[in-house]
């Protein structure tokens, strides 16, 4: 389902959306040694478990998106932001603006 909300998501951007995704999901370690049975007992295992557990050692982990917040920096936006609220809350309040609105 998550990869049906990620392809719907990109609009016509996507090639996949012009067809119906094929039936794949993730398959768990039971239906993966039954899938390789016909090698075998144990070259299923080394297969499935071994080899997997192998390749995952060798990817380094990493992060797609930074920890920190990355707002963007707009010339005057602070001013023009702060300007905004006052003339909002002016036309609530009227010219003299309570304390607590103020502040």
């Amino acid at each position: 389902i998550y990869r049906k909300i990620l392809i719907s998501s990109q609009g016509g951007a996507n090639p996949l959306n012009r067809h119906e995704l094929p039936k794949v999901h993730f398959r768990t370690t039971d239906e993966m040694l039954e899938a390789f049975s016909f090698l075998g007992a144990e070259k299923a295992k080394e297969i499935v478990v071994d080899n997997t557990q192998k390749v995952a050692s060798m990817i380094d982990e990493i992060k797609p998106i930074k920890d920190d917040l990355y707002t963007p920096k707009i010339d005057g936006a602070d001013e023009e932001i702060r300007e905004m609220s006052y003339q909002r809350a002016r036309s609530i309040y009227g010219e003299e603006l309570p304390e607590i609105v103020e502040a």
